[in-house]
C-alpha cells in the first residue's frame, strides 16, 4: 500500500470511526430501554446491549489511535521557517 493511500485510509477511519462509537453507544442506551421497558425479553435486551458495549469500547480505541497516528504524522512533517 502506496504512503498516500494508508494516510488516506487513516483520514477516512478517524472521521468514520467517532460516528460509528456514538452509533454504538446510542445503541447501548437503546437496548438498555428496551429491557427496562420490557419491549424485549431481558436476555435478549441484555445481550444485544452488551455486544453494542464491545462495539463501542473497540470503535472508541480505534477512534483514539487513528487520531493520535494522524497527530504524529503530522508532527513529523518538516516545518516551515517563520
Amino acid at each position: 500500500m502506496s504512503p498516500r493511500a494508508r494516510l488516506m485510509t487513516l483520514w477516512v477511519t478517524a472521521l468514520v470511526a467517532p460516528l460509528a462509537t456514538i452509533y454504538a453507544l446510542l445503541s447501548v442506551v437503546f437496548y438498555a430501554w428496551l429491557n427496562a421497558s420490557g419491549s424485549w425479553s431481558a436476555e435478549r435486551a441484555s445481550l444485544w446491549s452488551g455486544g453494542a458495549f464491545v462495539a463501542f469500547c473497540v470503535l472508541a480505541v480505534v477512534s483514539v489511535a487513528a487520531v493520535v497516528k494522524l497527530i504524529r504524522h503530522y508532527n513529523r512533517q518538516p516545518r516551515l521557517s517563520d
